[in-house]
């Protein structure tokens, strides 16, 4: 609508626009009261009812913007601005490819790594040249060249590297493994730092160190020298019952006092002086040092053999396993025993001792009081048996039994028999008739 059209009074200013063709001056235009809308203020002037004349038409103007007039003029706010045209804005570019961000992080990365890998390689130690677990042989005054473990030549194994000490064994002690100890001298030329504790492989079959429970071992020139071997029933073949570790050669504080079956106990000298200890049982189960009470051996008393062979020689009567060797009389308190023997080493305090009788369990030697007993002939070397008492060639029967060979007899006894002393201190046999 025209301006003309526009109420009076309203207190809105009105609008000039530049497209009108006839723009028009808009005066005394009052504004209301803040206080109350619509209501004139009482010391505010009214402005007349009656509108103003219309002023005659001026020449049109090219479209072009009005100015605003100048805030405060005349009383009035200024009235808004109108553009004269909308605001152009440039197009949106089309959305721009990532693979370039990709490209520079898989770059980066790759510069990165071959930067970090650079660094390790540049400041990284130096590998050991001989390092634990590595092999070794000892071929030349105790300087180690190195083999790959299984090799022949692979005697020892490094269980640990340690900085030296003197003596330099005192370096390995702590390794119960370690037979052997060896400067390092593949990096320090002559002035080492490094001590290697060495442990024998299984390649090495002299080191008493390999040797494990269950292998079998020969041992030779007096104990000397031991060496693992095939298990099998040949003279001199011991298999290991258990390996134990002693501060000293010769040990002296019971030898495998806690291995059952053992017969025999060889200590060999080891990494600082501390002692290795094998112990042992004969491989062939008929050797004399498996013999158990009861059972016979030969002559020599090499093997066992069935006592009803004939060279059955002795029957074994006691099995005592020990730590002193036993003193005259050996089998004292043995009932029937004409024998002894013994088996030990001088490494070792353990003691293998038997007692030994005749072969024949009617031997005379065996009786007690209340058996009976078949005299020897007159004349000849046939001994004494005992007898069932209802036989009747058991003429005499025991009545008592005397440790001794000098113990005197009863008034009424009818024959009296003796032993000298030996591993005994003797017998003597009181008889009446039967």
């Amino acid at each position: 609508m025209n301006n003309d059209d526009r109420p009076s009074g309203t207190g809105i200013p009105l609008a000039v626009s530049p497209f009108d063709e006839n723009p028009t001056e808009v005066q005394n235009v009052w504004p209301h009261s803040a206080a109350s809308p619509g209501t004139p203020s009482s010391d505010i002037p009214q402005p007349p009812h009656s509108v103003a004349p219309v002023p005659a038409p001026h020449p049109v103007a090219p479209p072009h913007p009005v100015a605003p007039t100048p805030a405060g003029s005349a009383g009035y706010p200024p009235p808004p601005a109108h553009p004269a045209f909308a605001p152009q804005y440039p197009a949106a570019p089309p959305p721009r490819s990532r693979r370039w961000i990709w490209v520079t992080l898989a770059v980066t990365i790759v510069l990165v790594a071959a930067a970090i890998s650079t660094t390790y390689i540049l400041t990284r130690p130096e590998p050991i040249a001989l390092a634990v677990d590595d092999c070794v042989s000892i071929l030349d005054k105790d300087n180690p060249v190195e083999y790959t473990c299984g090799q022949i030549n692979a005697a020892y194994r490094i269980v640990a590297r340690e900085n030296v000490v003197y003596p330099v064994e005192s370096a390995c002690m702590k390794y119960d493994d370690a037979t052997r100890a060896v400067l390092d001298a593949a990096d320090q030329g002559s002035n080492p730092d490094t001590v290697l504790c060495l442990a024998p492989t299984r390649v090495n079959s002299t080191d008493p160190g390999a040797i494990e429970t269950g292998d079998c071992v020969k041992v030779t020139d007096g104990g000397a020298t031991v060496t693992r071997v095939a298990c099998a029933p040949e003279s001199g073949v011991g298999e290991v019952l258990a390996i134990r570790l002693h501060t000293k050669v010769p040990v002296t504080d019971r030898a495998c006092h806690d291995v059952p079956r053992v017969r025999q106990a060889f200590a060999y000298s080891s990494l600082g002086g501390r002692a290795l200890v094998l112990c042992v049982r004969a491989a062939n189960p008929s050797s004399t040092g498996n013999a158990e009470p009861g059972d016979c051996v030969n002559e020599n008393m090499t093997s066992i053999v069935a006592c009803t062979l004939p060279e059955a020689a002795e029957r074994v009567l006691t099995v005592r396993v020990q730590h002193t060797e036993p003193v005259a009389p050996e089998c004292l308190g043995v009932t029937g025993a004409t024998g002894f023997t013994m088996n030990s080493h001088g490494t070792t305090d353990l003691v293998v001792a038997l007692c030994v009788g005749p072969v024949d369990d009617a031997d005379v030697g065996y009786a007690m009081a209340g058996d009976c007993v078949i005299p020897p002939d007159e004349g000849n070397d046939f001994r004494a048996t005992k007898a069932e008492c209802s036989d009747p060639a058991a003429s005499v029967r025991v009545t008592s039994r005397h440790d001794t060979d000098t113990a005197e007899c009863p008034g009424d006894y009818v024959a009296r028999m003796t032993r000298k002393p030996g591993v005994t201190n003797g017998m003597t046999l009181c008889f009446t008739s039967n």
